[in-house]
């Protein structure tokens, strides 16, 4: 039999080959092919190597856990009590010492079929109630109770509608499943803004025509139920109002709007003195002034002179705006009011009009075409009557009167 190991004083001066294998298998491994030799030393070498790694790494993870500090005290908490399946809540842990050694820390559940607990976050997985701690065999943590309940998962919507009046209020009513639900609250949001305003939790408000998507989701923020409304004008046929109730409900912005000699302030509170800032400020922002305003040193004291002499035509547009909005009148008549603009400023005029126009009922009298184009309803007057009616793209392609003179507009502002 060969000899396996070799010991005693001279065995530094023995070979590699003789230590592991002894002198016949030594003999054996010469004989083999070269090729062979090489693989053979070579995965030696790599389980050598792969010893030593493994044997340090150990001595590394032992000696971490002997130098850590023993637990002295293990604080969870929770935001709240209630969980379920759709959305877990955090645990917050606390050790104390911060360093001290925390790799055999478990979570002990009273019920793993209510709780469960993935990454220190807790989920509910059937109704009901559970307690949990955290610890090991020597200290464990307080004791928290929880219960796992249901969330709102559907509606059904009682008097749900896909078409209403402009300018109209609709407050939803609804039915909530499950009917247990923890948190029936429901959250409304509106595609478009501009045209379907959510304006409580479950009321909402169209503004001008056109259409948006609803979308109503629960209290962790997932859609439950969705529709499209369209907003249509309603036709009146007729109304009788008095002359003062017409005065009242009617503001009126002029070619040339009259401004005193007087501030910013006092000219806008001449149409309601009892005005508070925050209404002036909510007015010169809709009418693009209240950047200018708070550009000038004096801001709302600064005195614009007799006819507004110091401010540039487009700017005393924007305060007869402000003052007009003021007003708080439904309906605002601009009798034109942009005509005597150049065209950069007409066109920042016309936004200011365009970013009113959801709020309130807008008539434009215009010989230029440019700023009516947008309206929802042009009439076209000759020597008093009614001639054509419709939008600028009907008028365009069915009138030839409206195609004539917007075509001559178009040509004279490319010649400007």
């Amino acid at each position: 039999m060969s000899e396996k190991k070799i010991y005693g004083r001279d065995k530094s001066e023995k070979k590699l080959g003789e230590i592991i294998f002894g002198k016949d298998t030594k003999q054996e491994i010469k004989e083999m092919p070269k090729y062979l030799q090489i693989i053979l030393w070579i995965t030696i070498s790599l389980l050598l190597i792969l010893t030593l790694i493994v044997r340090g790494w150990t001595g590394i993870k032992d000696t971490t856990k002997i130098d850590s500090k023993k637990i002295e005290s293990i604080t969870i908490s929770m935001t709240t009590d209630k969980i379920n399946k759709e959305r877990g809540v955090g645990v917050k842990i606390e050790v104390e010492p911060k360093d001290a050694y925390v790799e055999d820390l478990e979570w002990v559940i009273s019920n793993k079929d209510v709780v469960e607990i993935k990454n220190n976050i807790a989920y509910g997985k059937n109704l009901g109630k559970a307690t949990f701690k955290l610890g090991n065999k020597y200290i464990t943590s307080n004791e928290l109770t929880v219960s796992s309940v249901n969330i709102l998962e559907n509606i059904d919507i009682l008097n749900d509608i896909n078409e209403i009046s402009a300018r109209t209020n609709h407050t939803y009513k609804f039915k909530y499943h499950p009917e247990d639900a923890i948190n029936k609250e429901v959250k409304i949001e509106s595609s478009n803004p501009d045209i379907i305003e959510v304006t409580d939790k479950s009321t909402i408000l169209s503004k001008k025509q056109g259409s948006s998507k609803i979308s109503f989701k629960n209290s962790y923020g997932k859609t439950i139920k969705e529709s499209i409304i369209n907003v249509k004008w309603k036709r009146v046929t007729a109304i009788e109002l008095d002359e003062k109730t017409i005065r009242k409900s009617i503001s009126i912005i002029t070619q040339s709007p009259y401004i005193f000699n007087m501030s910013i302030k006092d000219n806008l509170r001449l149409v309601k003195p009892n005005a508070t800032e925050k209404e002036i400020d909510n007015v010169c922002k809709k009418s693009c002034f209240y950047d200018y305003v708070m550009s000038l040193p004096d801001k709302y004291d600064t005195i614009i002179g007799e006819g507004g002499v110091n401010l540039s035509g487009g700017q005393k547009q924007r305060l007869a705006i402000a003052r007009a909005l003021l007003k708080d009148c439904k309906i605002l008549l601009f009798d034109e009011a942009t005509s005597a603009l150049d065209n950069i400023t007409q066109q920042e005029i016309q936004e200011s009009i365009d970013n009113i126009s959801a709020d309130y009922t807008i008539i434009v009298i215009a010989h230029r075409l440019s700023t009516i184009m947008n309206c929802n309803r042009i009439y076209i007057l000759d020597k008093g009557k009614i001639t054509a009616s419709g939008t600028h793209k009907e008028l365009l392609k069915n009138n030839k009167e409206y195609k004539k003179l917007y075509n001559s507009e178009a040509r004279q502002e490319l010649v400007d």
